[in-house]
């Protein structure tokens, strides 16, 4: 006996039905459902035949996982803005049958799509008889996709069916009062315009042919790319007007704007996101070819003993080659989010262990109250020492000391706190760099070396270092060299802070060098 993946449950009792018992049009003609996706076959196959029909498509945006509405403002406008870029209703209409696109143009079939600002996740469809008032609740995890419905397919959905039940009225009067309120029309109005106009045409061309040569006018309307370019044109106007609307209403924040104008700022984000998805993907790829045997002559998956000896190669922390084989070798620290564990002290920092470096063991503990106040009287004696040997000190300056200090604890974690950020001003506030000023003989190398023991992670590497000796003299284009290094570093997995002592004003002044 096969697994059954769709579970279809009708009134409490597993049944096998099919697409068509599940919609049945025999015995329902309205439809209103809330989806996250749809197709052209879809309508055509199982929807087309109900006199009414309205859908809500979700669009389903996998990035939109966030509390903040902040990120659901900024991911839903992107999200809206490239679906009007890549034509998606026009071309969905383009895709329907001259029954469906007449429906549509008539209202009797409608899609819509919720604002800008909003994200639909629910699934619920809800059929019923205009004549005898029969009703039918359908709510699950299926799409309207044919595989959501298939058994021969490995992908499980759970289907209930309750028929003349109470949730009806309840989803019904659900969607009336909060959704409905939140949405707008998936197809363009400038494409019933384009389509109308096109129709127009046809007509007077029909009416202008002679009687004769009427049947070879072709009836299929035909949208251009400069009708496309004059439909999304006219979407993006409308969708932003639809978001003015919903502020005036009061269904949408003022802030929306404001979270909309910093999406620009955050391109070199996006570009370092689809950079690791790349990677990953091709990750992927190397993973799927080693774990299959190219020597059988049917595929067959490898044993465990080979797998685990080429995939651990795919699998191993990022680490970059250094420009040179004299560079100093930094202390090794990784961060693992999905092991970071307050609850039971664990602070997902790992370090390599002494005995055998290819294994990683927890480093860190979450301290006691005492252990923390131990620490800061140790500090507070440093400070005081910086008083007394210090020229010119004073209140602010032992400040930037305790600051540089708790900074260079929290290194390991600044991405943390910079993707937990609930705004860009507050991620702006949580610097990645942190520099050190001071006249000669200020104490700066003194507070980096100091660093380097409050922090060390092994006696084997060199926990800070002079800029003019990470590489060694007569390296030819030493100062470019420098800076590729530096770079590499950054890109590596490796959160131990990076402490570099001595950087020439030159690092920040030169132009050209900041861009290397």
């Amino acid at each position: 006996m096969g697994l059954i993946t769709s579970h279809v449950i009708y009134n409490d009792e597993n049944v096998d039905w099919s697409i068509e018992d599940i919609f049945d049009v025999t015995k329902f003609d309205q439809l209103l459902g809330v989806t996250y996706s749809v197709s052209a076959k879809f309508i055509q196959t199982y929807l087309e035949k109900f006199e009414q029909t309205k859908l809500v498509v979700g669009i389903n945006n996998e990035s939109v996982q966030k509390a903040a509405n902040g990120e659901i403002n900024k991911a839903t406008f992107k999200n809206m803005m490239i679906n009007v870029l890549k034509s998606s209703s026009t071309k969905l209409f383009d895709q329907l049958d001259d029954k469906s696109r007449n429906k549509v143009i008539n209202h009797q079939i409608e899609l819509k799509v919720p604002s800008i600002g909003y994200e639909i996740h629910s699934k619920f469809y809800l059929l019923k008889n205009s004549e005898t008032g029969a009703t039918r609740t359908i709510i699950g995890s299926a799409n309207l996709s044919q595989a959501a419905f298939d058994n021969s397919l490995n992908q499980f959905e759970e289907i209930f069916i309750f028929d003349d039940s109470p949730l009806y009225a309840n989803l019904t009067k659900h969607f009336e009062q909060n959704i409905a309120p939140i949405l707008t029309d998936y197809f363009p109005n400038e494409l019933f315009k384009v389509v109308q106009e096109k129709q127009t045409d046809l007509d007077l061309q029909v009416n202008f042919a002679a009687q004769g040569d009427a049947n070879q006018i072709s009836g299929i309307t035909v949208i251009t790319e400069d009708d496309l370019d004059r439909i999304k044109s006219h979407d993006v106007l409308d969708r932003m007007e639809d978001v003015q609307g919903k502020i005036q209403l009061g269904l949408l924040d003022d802030d929306i704007a404001s979270d909309i104008k910093d999406l620009p700022e955050e391109q070199f984000l996006e570009r370092n996101k689809h950079k690791d998805e790349t990677q990953l993907t091709e990750t992927t790829y190397k993973i799927a070819k080693d774990v299959i045997s190219p020597r059988s002559k049917t595929p067959q998956i490898v044993t465990p003993q080979t797998m685990k000896k080429k995939i651990t190669q795919h699998l191993t922390v990022k680490v970059t080659n250094s420009v040179n084989e004299e560079v100093p070798q930094r202390p090794w620290l990784v961060r693992k989010d999905t092991m970071i564990d307050t609850v039971n002290g664990k602070s997902g920092l790992l370090v390599k262990d002494a005995l055998n470096p290819d294994i990683l063991v927890n480093f860190g503990h979450r301290a006691s109250l005492d252990e923390i106040k131990n620490s800061f009287k140790n500090i507070n004696h440093l400070l005081n020492n910086y008083q007394k040997y210090t020229v010119n000190y004073n209140d602010d300056y032992g400040s930037r000391i305790m600051e540089t200090i708790l900074y260079a604890f929290s290194a390991p974690f600044i991405s943390v706190m910079r993707a937990h950020a609930r705004s860009k001003e507050e991620r702006n506030d949580i610097p990645q760099f942190l520099f050190l000023g001071g006249i000669a003989g200020s104490g700066k190398s003194s507070l980096l070396r100091i660093l380097a023991k409050m922090t060390q992670v092994s006696t084997k590497t060199e926990d800070y270092i002079n800029y003019n000796t990470i590489l060694p003299r007569g390296v030819h284009n030493k100062k470019s060299q420098t800076i590729t290094q530096l770079g590499n570093w950054l890109l590596e997995s490796n959160v131990y802070p990076l402490l570099i002592d001595e950087i020439p004003g030159e690092f920040l002044a030169v132009q050209s060098m900041v861009r290397t």
